[in-house]
């Protein structure tokens, strides 16, 4: 009987680990990098809005990706000691609605970023700027030189400092050299499809739009 309760015992620890050893390894798998141009095309410079002396920096945003409200706090704590740039929240938006589509969340960002939501439908602008994973942050030069692209958590939807975080901030502070590349963490952006649903950093049937620290 006791070797019987020592077996269940041990396959549920060993079950536990397994599933905590996965869901770790998810959210510390960054997503696709994507391939944004050096240089912002012109067209996307003058459909985004004039930035003038300023730099434009642009967050590829899926709304329904719960690691967004991570990076978006992450951002704000870069902005305020680093306000000289003109925001572009990149809000997708899909013609045809997901399943488990939430518009509330859209109108919440809308709220929170009143400046900065442009509407990206079928995700058009993100897919002209080579992005594919929510949460890609890009900041383009007053030249449309790109200077910064890739992630500003440490992890799916993980607030705290961060190498992606700290280069940001150096470089809307004016520091020069090379662009940064840190890696993207977040979910695949596939605004017309209910793939998102299956793929998103969603760990169980509760919602998680709170940031994990």
């Amino acid at each position: 009987m006791r070797r019987s309760v020592a077996c269940v015992l041990f396959t549920w620890i060993a079950s536990v680990g397994a599933a905590e050893a996965l869901l770790l390894e998810h959210a510390t798998a960054p997503g696709d990098p994507g391939s944004p141009p050096a240089t912002l095309p012109k067209a996307l410079r003058d459909q985004l809005g004039p930035h003038g002396t300023r730099p434009l920096l642009l967050v590829a945003a899926h709304p329904q990706c719960p690691c967004l409200p991570a990076t978006l706090a992450e951002l704000r704590q870069v902005l305020a000691q680093a306000p000289d740039v003109d925001v572009r929240l990149l809000l997708q938006l899909p013609t045809t609605v997901p399943t488990a589509w939430r518009p509330e969340r859209i109108a919440a960002l809308e709220q929170q970023w009143p400046a900065a939501c442009v509407a990206d439908r079928d995700g058009a602008l993100a897919h002209a700027l080579h992005l594919a994973t929510s949460g890609h942050v890009l900041v383009y030069g007053t030249g449309g030189e790109l200077r910064f692209s890739g992630g500003i958590t440490a992890g799916r939807g993980h607030v705290g400092d961060n190498p992606g975080s700290r280069t940001l901030r150096r470089v809307l502070q004016g520091e020069r050299g090379p662009a940064g590349y840190p890696a993207v963490f977040g979910c695949p952006l596939r605004a017309d499809s209910t793939g998102h649903e299956r793929a998103c950093c969603n760990t169980g049937p509760g919602d998680r739009d709170a940031p994990r620290h």
